[in-house]
């Protein structure tokens, strides 16, 4: 099928062809000459000159269709130039994920190897030739074709990105301008899966990389007192390395450990970090051998251990009574809930089964307590059947509800985004509801002495993560640099090195920052703070050597000489050169009467 494009460029020469052919046509007007004998010069027109002047005129007409056709051909090459065999309209996709970032074994990097052939590529063009270039990362925001320089200016301005998985799976692919080849440069280890009509060009080389894929503190449940920290180190290479492991906090020396991975091998550890204060814990490993820095270092959060004064208003429960007398760390006051009143020393309150006149203004757990503003209110149903989609949760953490009962239960509703259920029984309906507003709540809809809930072995657990949540400065945990958009009305952002940084976004109680490397952030209103740890350690990014590419897929090696060859023409100025030789030509032939 003849596509429209061709169509087009034949039309374009036929109109000229015709409008040529139409001025020639023309006649001049008649000069009046006076003759001695009119008889004779007609005589000798008609015979002689008559067959001289139409080979004159058909010689000049074909000069003036040449020369018209290859100035068209090389005006029209920018739009149409690939039915002439000129690679003059090129579209340049340069992968700048951070994968990119690898080292090669000559010291440079995929990343700059790509810069390199995207400016051989655009060099070799034709002079009239147009280029689109574009990045995986999107800070090209409004590609378009320009010029050669300015398409290498932009190449120039290209720098690395920080999403892990940016345009992964819905990488806006474009294939529909007319005329146009296509190429894609990249790694082929986070950039996009090319599609079918891009040629792609690799700059993938094996290296070797250790890098942390996993790091986390978290209180060890129980044992409020003691911290550890989660590791997990990965070799990506081709050959074993010993790798040293630095935890560094705060308020006491570093944390050392050596030891050796084999390649494509993983090694994890809990390592106990109580001895340092609060404050931000930082992992770091090093090896002989690795060719990517980024995933070299982690970061994460160490709350302090502090005494913990609890206020525990209850007619009598020997559930709470037995777990709070034995919290390690806690001081806990038990009050009358006939005249009870609230103490500004109290950093946390236990309601069990006593609703008080006003709310706290420190965080409370209430256990089968309804019916005000601040409360859920809803019907009581026996027998609940319940789900779970909140085990992600911190309150839930190595906590499980297999062969829980319970009895009765009221079914409060969400009424707010800062809410969110932990057990589900229907639409928008739940016994338990964590409120993340300040202050903190959690709401349990049934009573511990009618449910075998106070029984299980996990029930500790619950309390410890409860009380942790609901009285230590909230951290979250967030993957990957660039836009960090978190569940918190922020209004100021301070960054890792202690800088201020702009809020860029805020919209339905959520707030968005740019996070350009990794470590601990604090996000704060005039309400509260938010401690939120930004990583850049991702097993994806670790195994640098992973790629997606294969000898099917791609037009050339890490050079690419087969794809530049293939672009490499001058037919553009040829042309030009063509033309320039037929208008001196012609121009000789008319001096010399050889046309008309």
């Amino acid at each position: 099928m003849i596509s429209s494009g061709f169509l087009s460029f034949i039309a374009s020469l036929a109109v000229l062809s015709i409008t040529v052919f139409a001025l020639y046509l023309l006649s001049p007007p008649k000069r009046r000459v006076v003759l001695s004998s009119i008889l004779i010069w007609q005589k000798f027109l008609t015979n002689i000159k008559r067959n001289l002047d139409r080979r004159k005129w058909f010689l000049s007409l074909m000069l003036a269709l040449l020369i018209a056709f290859l100035l068209a051909m090389t005006i029209l090459s920018d739009k149409y130039g690939k039915f002439l065999g000129i690679e003059n309209r090129l579209v340049i996709i340069v992968d700048n994920s951070p994968s990119m970032a690898t080292q090669t074994s000559d010291g440079s990097s995929r990343f700059v190897k790509a810069i390199e052939l995207a400016r051989k590529l655009v060099k070799e063009l034709d002079s009239g030739a147009r280029v689109m270039i574009r990045d995986t990362q999107g800070f090209v925001s409004a590609p378009r074709f320009d010029i050669s320089s300015d398409a290498l200016k932009l190449i120039d301005s290209l720098v690395l990105g920080t999403d892990i998985s940016l345009g992964v799976t819905d990488f806006p692919w474009s294939d529909d301008f007319i005329g146009s080849k296509y190429y894609f440069i990249s790694d082929g280890v986070l950039g996009p899966e090319a599609s079918d009509s891009w040629s792609v060009i690799s700059v993938f080389e094996e290296a070797e990389n250790i890098g942390i894929t996993q790091f986390e503190v978290d209180t060890v449940p129980g044992e409020p007192g003691m911290q550890k920290a989660y590791v997990k180190v990965m070799n990506a290479g081709t050959k074993p390395q010993r790798v040293t492991l630095r935890i560094k906090g705060v308020g006491s020396k570093d944390l050392i450990k050596q030891f050796d991975i084999d390649s494509q091998s993983s090694f994890s550890e809990i390592l106990d970090v109580s001895k340092f204060d609060e404050g931000s814990i930082t992992a770091r490993i090093s090896s002989e051998w690795d060719s990517l820095p980024t995933d070299n270092v982690a970061f994460s959060y160490r709350h302090a251990s502090r005494q913990l004064r609890i206020g525990l208003v209850s007619y009598g429960s020997a559930i709470f009574d037995s777990l709070l007398s034995s919290y390690p760390g806690a001081i806990v006051k038990k009050f009358d809930p006939v005249n009870f009143q609230y103490q500004g020393n109290i950093d946390f309150y236990i309601f069990d089964g006593i609703r008080p006149k006003t709310p706290p203004n420190v965080p409370a757990l209430w256990v089968n307590v309804t019916g005000d503003s601040w409360l859920p209110v809803g019907s009581t149903i026996s027998n609940p059947i319940f789900s779970s989609d909140g085990t992600e949760h911190p309150i839930l953490d190595q906590v499980t509800f297999d062969d829980l009962f319970i009895d009765f239960a009221t079914v409060g509703v969400l009424r707010n985004p800062d809410e969110k259920s932990l057990m589900d029984v229907g639409d928008n309906g739940s016994i338990m509801i964590a409120k993340n507003a300040d202050p903190r709540s959690l709401w349990v809809g049934f009573d511990l002495e009618k449910s075998n809930f106070s029984l299980h072995s996990s029930f500790p657990v619950f309390l410890d993560n409860a009380i942790h949540w609901l009285v230590d400065e909230p951290t979250v945990k967030y993957l990957g640099l660039g836009q960090v958009r978190v569940n918190f009305d922020g209004e100021r952002v301070s960054g890792a090195d202690g800088a201020s940084l702009p809020v860029t976004a805020k919209i339905l109680g959520h707030s968005q920052f740019f996070a350009g490397e990794p470590g601990v952030y604090s996000m704060s209103n005039s309400k509260s703070r938010l401690k939120i740890v930004v990583n850049s350690s991702d097993v994806m990014l670790t195994q640098v050597n992973n790629t997606q590419f294969n000898d099917s897929n791609l037009i050339d090696s890490i050079y690419a000489k087969q794809g530049v060859a293939a672009i490499e023409n001058r037919l553009v100025l040829w042309l030009l050169f063509g033309a320039l030789f037929l208008l001196v030509f012609e121009w000789l032939t008319f001096n010399y009467r050889k046309t008309v």
